[in-house]
């Protein structure tokens, strides 16, 4: 999910996220922002979808969420590697959203969007509490799921900060090259640390969703976009070849 953005460093929140014209769009794929191969009509089924799965992010098969801002009147604890971040404290387009994924105990890599000049960060928990739920209005929020088997998020924070960290040659970008390295959003780069760095599945099609009064399969899994509120979902913590 993940996908800050998705996922982009502006200040607007959840509740003012209210849709976006087709020239904000198309002028954000003209910045190269958002791949071509991305409709208008697509991107607001994203943006539908992503709301609808807020809601489920307090439960997880593979995941324990240990830390909910919330409900805490404590910072950000202390990480452990591939711990998974989530916040709804930044939003691009009407897509609300941010994910990164702890490198260590207070260390957390993310790719904060087209607004930062730093594709690829790994910033402090202080930093990231304080960049991305210190609204005014308190209507911002952080929540830390866990892996229910440490040595698969070992394996994927160790994967994420190899492959990503100072590469100055990724771009930004949210498209539906998914497995792909050139370009990168932030629930993309904590989709692969799983999915390569803990070679585990990936279930797309374990995910679903309510859409025009029909359970029907994920979006991405046609499109091959990960949204922020539904990467817990997305990775299931199954060995590839059946070894758990």
């Amino acid at each position: 999910m993940l996908i800050t953005g998705i996922l982009f460093n502006v200040n607007v929140f959840a509740n003012e996220s209210q849709g976006i014209t087709y020239e904000e769009f198309k002028k954000a794929q003209d910045d190269g922002y958002i791949g071509e191969e991305i409709t208008y009509e697509e991107w607001n089924k994203i943006i539908e979808l992503n709301n609808q799965l807020e809601q489920n992010l307090e439960n997880s098969d593979n995941f324990d969420k240990i830390y909910d801002s919330s409900k805490s009147n404590t910072s950000i604890p202390d990480l452990e590697k591939g711990d998974i971040l989530i916040t709804n404290g930044t939003s691009y387009l009407g897509l609300t959203g941010h994910v990164g994924i702890a490198t260590s105990s207070d260390l957390i890599l993310h790719s904060p969007g087209k607004e930062d000049s730093i594709v690829i960060r790994n910033d402090t928990r202080e930093y990231f509490y304080n960049r991305y739920i210190a609204d005014a209005d308190h209507k911002s929020w952080i929540k830390i799921f866990r892996p229910k088997n440490s040595n698969y998020g070992r394996e994927a924070a160790s994967w994420a900060y190899a492959k990503y960290y100072g590469n100055n040659s990724v771009q930004y970008k949210i498209n539906t090259d998914l497995n792909g390295f050139d370009t990168i959003y932030c629930s993309k780069l904590v989709w692969q640390a799983y999915k390569y760095g803990a070679n585990v599945k990936n279930a797309f099609h374990d995910m679903f969703a309510q859409h025009d009064n029909q359970y029907i399969g994920s979006y991405y899994d046609y499109h091959g976009i990960v949204a922020p509120y539904e990467l817990d979902k997305m990775i299931k913590l199954t060995y590839e070849y059946g070894v758990n």
